[in-house]
């Protein structure tokens, strides 16, 4: 896993020991993001609800490229989980 991947394959190792024979986990998100501003703009959000999903893809984006057309790609994949409660944060950093 590469980046939030990265902290993905972590997570799951953790969860699912014995499913995994090794891990490779390129550059975790949570590394290298800066994490006393996440954490102040997820308990800005919790204020609205823990479960209130918000847009944390405007604050991840550019820290991983300032490719204009990169992060309009990300915005709207499918795929891409941009939007995530203060809960789901919160167990994610865990």
């Amino acid at each position: 896993g590469e980046s939030m991947g990265g902290s993905i394959v972590l997570r799951a190792a953790a969860e699912q020991v014995h499913s995994m024979d090794g891990i490779i986990s390129a550059v975790p998100s949570a590394q290298v993001a800066r994490p006393l501003m996440i954490s102040l703009k997820v308990a800005l959000h919790a204020l609205d609800g823990f479960d209130t999903p918000f847009n944390v893809g405007d604050t991840i984006a550019p820290m991983v490229t300032n490719r204009k057309e990169l992060i309009s790609a990300w915005e709207i994949d499918p795929k891409a989980k941009t939007r995530m409660s203060p809960r789901e944060l919160m167990k994610y950093g865990l």
